[in-house]
Parts: C-alpha cells; structure tokens; sequence
C-alpha cells in the first residue's frame, strides 16, 4: 500500500515522496479498507487501471464516488527507487487537458473534457487513456520531458458515437499487430426502459502500414 510521507515535494493532491506499506493480511481478507486505514494509507478514489512505461507507474483514478476523496485524474508514480516511489500528478483537467461541461439546458455551452478516467494503454513512451463517460472518450499523452510531472501534450483522439457506451479495455497489439488498436465497446444503446439493448463488439483501428 502506498503512503504520502512528504506531500510538499510535487504540486497538486495527495502527491509528493512516498512509501511503500505492508497490510495486515488478515485483517484484508475481512476489510480491506480497514486495512488501509489502520496503517494510514493515503486514499485514493477507485483506482482503474495502471499501466507501467518504463519506470513509471500511472494511475487511472476514476472519479467522484462515496467513500473516498474526490478524483478524476491520471497520476504518476516513479518507481525508479524501489525503496521511496515519488507520486506526481500527471493528466488533471483544467491543467493540462480541458475540463468537461455538459449543460443539458445550454448545448451551446458544452464542452468535450477529461472526465472519469478508466481503462490505460501504452504505444511506445505515450499513455493511451479511455474515459468512462458520456459520450466516452480516448485521449493520448505524452510523457513528461520538462520535469514539472504533467504529461507536456495530451490529444483528444476519438470520441464514441454511441453516448451510452463506454469504450474499455485498450490495447495496442504486438508483433504483426503493432499497428493496430483495439477497442472494446460495452454498455452500448440505445437504451428502452432503462435497459441497455445494443450490440457490445470489439473495434480494430489500423495505424500507418500493416
């Protein structure tokens, strides 16, 4: 379990030099909350999906639920000393992707923005990110270069068409199929009497030659 020991070392929430914990393994088999809690682990809000490039570790952490601290950003562990993981934060809306605004009595003020990231990928040193959201969104991000922890450029890559479905499960393939992207599509409409009735499939998108 991972806890903050000097949150001033790196901007944002719940960041900075950190440790590495044991739980009680017992006591996880009962209440693994209570677990983190008795040793004073740092919370997180619903951990996703982590996906390593090199020797980092990012987190997908989801969003808003009960209990728990309120999250809807990627973070970035480096694991690099294996003894003291330093956390930073590395995609946060409003910071260095744009936040999402959904008005349903103004259209016009809408805006596609990071929210409720889920499931991680990696093509070479960029972290592909699907969101868990209406309508759901991948994002690409490119590794930090400039030291100050934040992905240096992040591109909003493809939105579903299907607003009820959620894209998951990202994955770039490897030997012949390195050029290709799969995308898994589930909880797809439309929806009748609050049922989800549509098809759930698996996408491939090409890139470059074959």
């Amino acid at each position: 379990m991972l806890r903050i020991i000097d949150d001033t070392a790196a901007p944002g929430e719940r960041t900075g030099t950190a440790e590495w914990i044991l739980l009680n393994q017992t006591l996880v088999r009962i209440d693994a909350e209570k677990a983190a809690e008795v040793v004073n682990a740092t919370l997180y809000n619903r951990p996703e999906d982590l996906e390593l490039i090199g020797n980092k570790l990012y987190v997908a952490l989801t969003g808003a639920s009960s209990p728990g601290p309120v999250d809807n950003r990627i973070i970035s562990i480096d694991i690099s000393n294996p003894t003291q993981p330093f956390v930073t934060e590395f995609v946060v809306p409003g910071i260095n992707v744009p936040i999402e605004i959904d008005n349903d009595d103004d259209k016009s003020d809408e805006q596609t923005g990071f929210s409720n990231p889920d499931n991680l990928a990696k093509r070479g040193n960029e972290l592909w990110i699907a969101e868990d959201n209406s309508p759901s969104d991948i994002w690409v991000a490119k590794p930090d270069r400039d030291g100050d922890g934040y992905s240096d450029k992040i591109t909003l890559f493809t939105s579903m068409e299907d607003c009820a479905a959620e894209s998951t499960g990202l994955l770039w393939g490897i030997g012949k199929y390195h050029n290709k992207l799969f995308i898994t599509q589930q909880h797809a409409g439309p929806i009748y009497e609050d049922v989800e009735i549509g098809a759930d499939k698996i996408f491939v998108i090409s890139r470059g030659q074959n």
